[in-house]
């Protein structure tokens, strides 16, 4: 089934539970190995899986995304930001994520921006606050490309 999304997006816990999986092991030792398994050994997990699996993108929270670029397994940190709030922010990437697949642009520039607009959004509270528009999130990159700290708009 991994084979045939065009991409899965899932969240390191995700990730881990199918790596689980596919070893044959239950939800019950999965979830206790989970917090068992420090976490730089856990990125090493879905770093390899992510090598076997170009058509993952596995979001790794506070540390940004691991994919597969043509071969080569990426880790792509986090935008800098002030985090209010990650309740939505899985999904603000993966909404951002698919919006700029179907624009057209490749893999690396759809995965940068999707955490430009999930940093953008974890700013504020609420599962649905602070999703910023694709108006805002080119703002936001223009002023990230100028290292400028012009927040006339405020705070977008």
């Amino acid at each position: 089934l991994l084979n045939a999304a065009t991409y899965l997006t899932p969240n390191e816990e995700e990730a881990f539970a199918l790596i689980g999986y596919m070893e044959g092991k239950d939800s019950t030792t999965i979830k206790r190995e989970f917090k068992e398994t420090p976490e730089d050994e856990r990125l090493k997990m879905i770093e390899k899986f992510v090598g076997k699996f170009p058509n993952v993108v596995a979001t790794i929270g506070k540390h940004g995304v691991i994919y597969n670029n043509n071969g080569t397994v990426v880790r792509k940190a986090t935008y800098p930001t002030v985090c209010k709030d990650s309740t939505g922010a899985g999904d603000t990437f993966n909404g951002a994520f698919i919006a700029s697949m179907a624009r057209g642009e490749k893999l690396p520039e759809s995965v940068d921006y999707g955490l430009l607009v999930s940093s953008m959004k974890v700013r504020y509270e609420g599962a649905q606050e602070g999703v910023p528009t694709y108006e805002e999130a080119k703002k936001e990159r223009a002023r990230l490309k100028a290292k400028t700290t012009d927040d006339s708009d405020g705070g977008r």
